[in-house]
């Protein structure tokens, strides 16, 4: 848990970090799905300490090692920082031109909505281009601004989206309204959605409570809504400070992937058939887009909080060929279960074995990483995944 929340949209703060720091420095439960563990390991061994780097754990040819913690936000708005789609493939980029394109508007387009959202859709081809220059330009010149926001304030900080343009800072609130006026002025259907974002306040298996926490959008393209999230896709704060990072993840999102991180009051803005209850939202491990984009899946325990009644537990996840996890345990101080979790792979399942006889209320995480990755010198594992795991008889 974030011990000092500097912003009300639930971005990763440096407290969160420190217990994977400590995880970090040793040298057990590090394998994947190569089967070749010890390089990984005699990287971590001969580190003699670790270093936060954007975010994500990096293994690199000087035995540098980062923390990684892809955080999505949560409290007033949530904010999510990652890499640039995702690392372990190398599909050419179809947006890299209309990117190109909203990213050189000039200052004398940005006077008004009507006439950014002219100059953004100028050149697109079809409704989807227009959503996502719109998209593009938002995530790169709106910056977030969570200094003294309250979750009261987040609306009323960004009043409307002439305001949010003229000063080029927001909340969630702010990012979505703006989207919804830039891609309605360009003849798109397009809405802001209020509800819950599971993030850096929020752990494995808690309760989602109190007034929404985050804004997000539906936008028609080609005759059917869409998610996109201009919060997530924007950046992030570290130590207290805002860093932009662009994700293109939370673009036309596809509904099964978002409804494990966004909850709307709407529910029919799920975008699925039958749309999640709130528990059922709850239940849900706490998933990072990572866990997406490397098509990771859960093979033996499909709710976030695994009571252990056993001194052992096993969780079987599933993945492609060429990807590797590494797990690590955050628990109270009176736990005794060990930081770093054995990993064993064999043909796309990876089993975690959890000591769990002293997890008296345990966060497991999960990161994940490429064969890719690690043949280009430099292993970057990302958070994808975290289960709360309770010994039987523990309280709630």
């Amino acid at each position: 848990m974030v011990e000092d929340a500097v912003d009300e949209c639930g971005l990763w703060d440096e407290a969160d970090r420190a217990h994977l720091a400590s995880a970090a420095r040793t040298d057990e439960g590090v394998s994947g799905a190569w089967n070749r563990p010890t390089p990984l390991i005699e990287g971590i061994r001969e580190s003699g300490g670790s270093e936060l780097r954007h975010n994500r754990l990096v293994i690199g040819r000087r035995r540098l090692v980062a923390l990684p913690l892809l955080g999505l936000g949560v409290a007033a708005c949530a904010l999510s920082r990652g890499p640039a789609g995702s690392r372990h493939s190398a599909r050419p980029d179809p947006d890299v031109w209309i990117d190109a394109h909203a990213l050189s508007a000039p200052t004398e387009a940005r006077q008004s909505v009507a006439s950014l959202a002219a100059f953004l859709v100028a050149p697109a081809r079809n409704e989807r281009d227009k959503a996502r220059a719109i998209y593009r330009w938002v995530t790169a010149f709106i910056d977030y601004a969570p200094q003294g926001v309250t979750a009261s304030a987040s609306t009323a900080l960004d009043p409307t989206p002439e305001e949010v343009l003229a000063r080029g800072t927001a909340v969630c609130a702010g990012y979505s309204d703006l989207f919804t006026a830039l891609a309605r002025a360009a003849g798109l259907e397009a809405e802001s959605i209020t509800g819950y974002g599971k993030g850096s306040a929020y752990e494995a298996g808690e309760p989602v409570a109190g007034p929404t926490n985050h804004a997000w959008n539906a936008v028609k393209v080609d005759g059917q809504w869409r998610l996109v999230d201009c919060t997530w896709g924007a950046g992030v704060v570290e130590d207290h400070s805002y860093v932009k990072g662009f994700n293109p993840f939370y673009f036309l999102t596809s509904p099964l992937a978002f409804s494990w991180l966004h909850f709307p009051v709407d529910p029919r803005w799920q975008l699925r058939d039958p749309p999640l209850t709130l528990a059922e939202f709850e239940a849900l491990p706490l998933v990072r887009h990572p866990f997406f984009e490397y098509s990771l899946d859960l093979v033996s325990h499909p709710f976030a909080i695994i009571r252990a009644s056993l001194p052992r537990t096993t969780i079987l996840i599933a993945s492609p060929p060429g990807v590797a996890l590494l797990a690590a345990a955050h628990c109270p101080p009176t736990a005794t279960i060990p930081a770093n979790i054995p990993i064993h792979a064999r043909r796309g399942q990876h089993s975690l074995a959890v000591d769990t006889r002293g997890a008296s209320d345990c966060v497991v995480r999960v990161f994940a990483t490429s064969e890719s990755e690690r043949a280009s010198g430099r292993v970057v594992f990302r958070w994808a995944l975290a289960y709360r795991v309770r010994a039987a008889g523990a309280p709630e």
